[in-house]
C-alpha cells in the first residue's frame, strides 16, 4: 500500500500539469487543453485503482495505459466533433473526483490505517489503568490513616523553608548591605572598642604610682620621675623601673612580699601581659574588619547556593517536558533527514538518470515530513533557507547525485539542529 501511494504521488508530480515548453516559453491553447485533460484523467484513474492489490510496476503500467487510452478516446471524440470543447466536461469530471472519488479514497485509507496503524489508547494503556484501579483503594486508606502526619510534615516543610529563607538568605543579605554601607551595627569585632584604652590607662597609672613611690630607683633623675615621660615609656612597652624593683625584691622575696613591692611588680606585669594580649587581639580585630565584606559574601554563599539549586530543580521539574519535547523534535528532524538520504541512496534510476515514480513519491513524502519537523525547530531566516534547500532536494531533474549533494549540504549547514 505504501509503495502504491508513493508511486501515485510520483505519477501525479511528473505527469500532471507537465508542459513541454519551447524556446519561447509560451503555451498555446491546445497545449493547455491537452495537459489539463490528461491531468484530470490521470487523477481519476489513480483514485480508481489505488486500492487494487497489485505490484508497483503493474500499477504504473495499468494507470498509464488506462490514462493514455482514455486521453486518446476523448481526443478522438473532440476531433470528430462528438463532444464539444466546453470546459464543463472537465468540470464535471473534477466534481466527480471531489465529491465521489476522494471521499471514497479517504474512507478506504482510514480503514487501512485503522487496521495496520497504532492501536487505541485503551489497548496501549490497559495495564497501567488496571494497576491504578486496583491500588486506588489501598492508597486512599493509607492517606486517610496518615492524614494528620502528612499535614504535619507539610507544615514542617513549609516552616523549615521559610526559616531557611529568612535566616540564611534574607538576614545575611541585610548584613552584607549594612557592611557595604559601613553600618556600625554590622561591624565584626572580637573585643570591645574601649577595652584596650582602659587597660592601657590603668597600666600607666599603676607604673606612675609605683615609680613615684620608689624614687630611689631613679637615683634622683628628675626626668625619670616625670609623669609624661613614664607614660610615654609605658606606651612604648618600657617597664624598666618596675623590672628593676622586681629584680631587687627577688634577692629577698620575703622582705619584698612583706613590704608589698614584689606583689605590686607582679600585678603590674600581669596588667602588662593583658595589655599586650589586647594589642594583639586589636590587630586581629582590625584584620577582620578589613575583610568584613569577604566574610559577608562567605556567609551568604551557602544560602544562595542552596536556594539556586532548589530553584533549578523546580524549573527542571516543570520544564523537563519542554526539554524532552525539544530533544524529541531534534531527534525526529535528524531521522527525517536520514530517511531522505536512505530513499535517495536506495533508489532505482531511469535511463535518464532520474528517480522512478515510486522513489520520487517516497522522496516527496520524506521531504514533506522533513519540512514539517524543521518548522518546529527552525525559525525565521533559517527556516526560509531550509525551505529553499528542500525545494532543491525534490527537483528530480537535477539527478540523484545532485540530490545527494543537497542532503549533505543540509546536514552540515544545519548540523546544530541535528545534534
Amino acid at each position: 500500500m505504501r509503495d502504491l501511494l508513493a508511486s501515485s504521488i510520483g505519477l501525479l508530480m511528473e505527469e500532471c500539469l507537465s508542459f513541454n515548453l519551447g524556446n519561447d516559453n509560451k503555451i498555446s491553447g491546445n497545449q493547455w487543453r491537452d495537459t489539463v485533460l490528461r491531468s484530470v484523467i490521470l487523477m481519476e484513474t489513480i483514485l480508481c485503482n489505488t486500492t487494487d492489490e497489485i505490484g508497483v510496476a503493474d500499477f504504473e503500467h495499468k494507470v498509464l495505459t488506462m490514462t493514455n487510452a482514455e486521453e486518446h478516446s476523448v481526443m478522438g471524440q473532440l476531433n470528430e466533433g462528438l463532444i464539444s470543447e466546453h470546459p464543463g466536461i472537465l468540470i464535471d469530471r473534477l466534481v466527480h473526483i471531489l465529491q465521489d472519488l476522494l471521499p471514497k479514497y479517504q474512507l478506504s485509507s482510514k480503514v487501512v490505517a485503522r487496521k495496520y496503524g497504532h492501536p487505541s489508547r485503551l489497548m496501549r494503556y490497559w495495564l497501567p489503568f488496571s494497576l491504578l484501579l486496583f491500588s486506588a483503594s489501598t492508597s486512599l486508606k493509607i492517606l486517610a490513616n496518615k492524614r494528620t502526619e502528612i499535614i504535619r510534615w507539610i507544615l514542617e516543610i513549609g516552616s523549615t523553608a521559610v526559616d531557611f529563607w529568612s535566616n540564611w538568605v534574607v538576614e545575611p543579605i541585610q548584613r552584607l548591605i549594612g557592611t557595604i554601607r559601613h553600618d556600625k551595627a554590622s561591624e565584626i569585632a572580637i573585643m570591645s572598642k574601649n577595652s584596650l584604652e582602659a587597660d592601657r590607662a590603668s597600666l600607666e597609672r599603676m607604673v606612675v604610682d609605683f615609680v613615684q613611690d620608689h624614687q630611689t630607683l631613679t637615683k634622683g633623675d628628675p626626668a625619670a620621675t616625670d609623669k609624661l615621660t613614664i607614660t610615654n615609656s609605658v606606651r612604648e612597652g618600657d617597664l624598666t623601673p618596675v623590672l628593676k624593683a622586681y629584680e631587687r625584691d627577688l634577692r629577698s622575696p620575703f622582705v619584698g612580699t612583706v613590704r608589698g613591692d614584689l606583689i605590686r611588680a607582679l600585678l603590674i606585669q600581669i596588667q602588662k601581659t593583658k595589655v599586650d594580649v589586647e594589642i594583639a587581639m586589636s590587630g586581629i580585630d582590625s584584620l577582620l574588619k578589613s575583610q568584613e565584606l569577604v566574610f559577608g559574601f562567605v556567609g551568604i554563599t551557602p544560602g544562595i547556593l542552596v536556594s539556586y539549586s532548589v530553584f533549578q530543580w523546580i524549573c527542571g521539574l516543570f520544564g523537563s517536558r519542554k526539554g524532552l519535547r525539544r530533544n524529541e523534535e531534534h531527534h525526529q528532524l535528524r531521522h527525517a533527514l536520514r530517511n531522505v538520504d536512505r530513499t535517495l541512496a536506495g533508489s532505482s534510476l531511469t535511463t535518464n538518470g532520474i528517480l522512478n515514480f515510486k522513489d520520487h513519491g517516497l522522496l516527496i513524502c520524506d521531504a514533506e515530513y522533513l519540512l514539517q519537523r524543521a518548522r518546529a525547530v527552525l525559525k525565521g531566516a533559517d527556516f526560509r533557507k531550509f525551505n529553499e534547500d528542500v525545494s532543491d532536494l525534490i527537483d528530480i531533474q537535477r539527478g540523484a547525485d545532485r540530490q545527494l549533494q543537497v542532503v549533505r549540504r543540509i546536514g552540515y549547514t544545519y548540523s546544530r539542529w541535528f545534534q
